[in-house]
């Protein structure tokens, strides 16, 4: 089985539990300088397509995986006691210093997530329903003078909170391009 560590924050984790979230979308790297197309010499990877079409330098294949591929989640974590505790549970006692997730082994992970679908898109073309399977929150705020020329509600908060996130490389107005990242949780085995 093909396994993959991800790293979510941990208002990500809480969508992931709640069943909220069940997308995620991640920076193509490097960024292509054309576009984006399928790739005719890779299997289930990506070219970078330019005008005359003569040549196909590709993309590093999707660092996450391919679909049917498995993901466990890096989180906020400690351990005390020998017992495993996380930020986003509601019940986790007071615990003096968290963990950051990058440094989560997988023997700590509690969620398991199986890709079901890949697709590579402009940041900016997402839609209205996958910015709710995105596991946003609807009704929270955002800076309408930066967001509001979107007609979709779900879309300016999206574009909040990737901001929140990746302003410094990766902002929503440099339009990059992403992975579409469906997946759906899966019991732990562990």
């Amino acid at each position: 089985m093909n396994e993959r560590p991800i790293l979510f924050s941990t208002p990500m984790v809480k969508a992931i539990l709640d069943g909220r979230k069940t997308m995620t979308r991640r920076i193509v790297k490097p960024q292509p300088q054309y576009g984006v197309s399928q790739c005719p010499y890779v299997k289930s990877g990506w070219a970078e397509s330019n005008d005359n079409k003569k040549s196909c330098s590709c993309v590093p294949v999707q660092s996450y995986g391919q679909v049917g591929y498995r993901l466990w989640v890096r989180e906020t974590w400690a351990l005390s006691n020998g017992i495993y505790y996380y930020l986003a549970n509601r019940e986790s006692p007071i615990v003096e210093k968290w963990k950051p997730s990058i440094f989560m082994p997988r023997c700590a992970s509690r969620i398991t997530l199986e890709i079901t679908n890949v697709r590579v898109e402009r940041l900016q073309d997402i839609s209205a329903p996958d910015c709710v399977n995105e596991g946003i929150n609807t009704q929270g705020p955002y800076d309408v003078a930066i967001y509001d020329e979107f007609s979709s509600h779900s879309i300016a908060q999206f574009a909040y909170l990737w901001d929140s996130i990746n302003s410094k490389k990766y902002p929503w107005a440099s339009n990059p391009w992403v992975f579409a990242i469906e997946f759906k949780r899966v019991e732990n085995k562990l």
